[in-house]
Parts: structure tokens; C-alpha cells; sequence
């Protein structure tokens, strides 16, 4: 069981790795709202940086005096933390495709518009 003090890290931790794992899809899915997540994801992660900084203080105030984390909470969190980096990393080259896609047909549609142009001042 988790201890209640490292509740908000994990279920933030969860989260992350839920919407990165939906902005993976969203290159075979139109209907994945990449704005929207990517939001949510930044939201997240300034939690995330709260919650961490509680465990901090609450660690350095003393509030964990004697007791400690349990091991096997940390483990969670560092576990968790390493398949959201790896997840992240899947979700970037995924979006970084997505992006050159992008940019490629906008470079074909400057290509067309040019050429229309041309023909147009040619007649």
C-alpha cells in the first residue's frame, strides 16, 4: 500500500503517463486533441513539481523523522518516473514525425502556390 504522503506523486505520475500515452496515437488518430493534452501534460507536471516540493519539506521539516518512506513507495515512483521517461521519449519521436509531415506539406503547398503564380502572370 502507498503511503498516503506519496498518493498525489503517483496518481500525478499516472496521469502523465496517460496522456502521453494518448499524443503517441494521435498520429494514426485525427481525433486526438494535441493542444489539449499537451496542456494538460504541462498542468501536470507544475503539480507534479508541487507535490514533490510538499515531500521535500515535508521530509526536511521532519514530518518523516524516524520513519522514512517506504521503500517500496519510492520504488513505485522511480518505476513510474522511468516508463514516463521512456513513454515521453516514444511520444516525441511520434509528434517530431508528425511535425516533418506538417512541414513537408507545407512546403509542397508553397511549392504549388508559387507555380500557380507563375503560370498565372505567364497568361
Amino acid at each position: 500500500m502507498t503511503s498516503v504522503r506519496y498518493e498525489p506523486v503517483i496518481a500525478l505520475l499516472k496521469q502523465l503517463s496517460k496522456y502521453t500515452k494518448q499524443l503517441s496515437r494521435s498520429e494514426e488518430d485525427p481525433e486526438v486533441d494535441v493542444p489539449a493534452l499537451t496542456h494538460a501534460c504541462q498542468v501536470r507536471m507544475a503539480e507534479l513539481e508541487e507535490a514533490f516540493a510538499s515531500v521535500r519539506a515535508g521530509v526536511v521539516n521532519g514530518a518523516t523523522a524516524g520513519r522514512g518512506a517506504p521503500s517500496n513507495d519510492f520504488r513505485s515512483i522511480i518505476d513510474r518516473m522511468k516508463a514516463l521517461e521512456d513513454e515521453t521519449q516514444e511520444c516525441m519521436i511520434v509528434l517530431n514525425r508528425c511535425r516533418e509531415r506538417a512541414e513537408r506539406e507545407l512546403a509542397s503547398m508553397s511549392q504549388t502556390r508559387k507555380a500557380i503564380r507563375a503560370y498565372g502572370r505567364k497568361t
